[in-house]
């Protein structure tokens, strides 16, 4: 397993590092407002994260045996184990799978990781989402795809209901996918996901200005795909 797939163990360590650690209750700081939020699909503090409520709820539902509490604790313990994984799963190729797997243990217990990753917390599934973002931006290029260019560009829009910080990793997320396995940019192949970026990141800070951009972009993009690799 180890060397057929390191990320996969890493995400196995992590998930029984977090379990281990679990706060089996209510913790300090926005762990009761998110709760209470969660279990009454209510809205938290700005800017809201209804798309965090919504799926917290719907996995404590699932796991509903389980302590409320408890189960919304452990669905922060799970995206945060499985968005290291997708990090180390993107970023690992060509190291050594004991590189892999240290390194991603490493990531996954970064204090501020670890401390969100075992309570009530957005920041668990955020760190999934730019992830799987990066992941996402990183096959659409070394494949050319442009299936997975436009996935890229639903789940950029998914950052402005889930939390604004996932859109950090919008750039990096672009730019993977417009660079394919060879090293070659298409700044052309870009600009789909990068009109993405800049409407959802308008959105979430209320800027009309990168709204219309983004849109009128968007726009051009559907017009004229993009091409191969070698457009620039």
């Amino acid at each position: 397993m180890l060397r057929q797939h390191p990320a996969a163990l890493v995400a196995a360590v992590l998930g029984a590092v977090y379990a281990a650690t679990l706060a089996p209750s209510l913790t300090l700081w926005d762990s009761g407002e998110f709760l209470s939020a969660i279990r009454t699909l209510g809205v938290p503090h700005p800017p809201g994260t209804p798309l965090f409520v919504f799926v917290a709820h719907v996995w404590a539902w699932v796991l509903s045996p389980v302590d409320f509490t408890l189960a919304v604790n452990a669905g922060s313990a799970v995206a945060t184990a499985v968005g290291v994984a997708a990090l180390a799963h993107t970023f690992g190729r060509g190291f050594s799978p004991v590189v892999v797997v240290l390194a991603g243990v490493v990531a996954g217990t970064v204090s501020a990781v670890w401390q969100s990753a075992t309570e009530a917390e957005v920041y668990g599934y955020a760190l999934c989402l730019a992830a799987v973002m990066v992941c996402v931006g990183d096959h659409a290029g070394r494949y050319w795809s442009h299936r997975h260019r436009l996935l890229l560009a639903f789940l950029l829009g998914l950052s402005v209901p889930l939390h604004l910080s996932a859109l950090v990793a919008g750039p990096a997320a672009v730019m993977l996918a417009a660079t394919d396995a060879g090293g070659t940019r298409s700044w052309r192949a870009a600009l789909g996901p990068g009109a993405a970026w800049m409407a959802a990141v308008g959105v979430g800070t209320v800027s009309p200005l990168l709204v219309v951009v983004g849109g009128v972009v968007a726009c051009a993009v559907a017009l004229a795909p993009a091409g191969g690799p070698g457009s620039r």
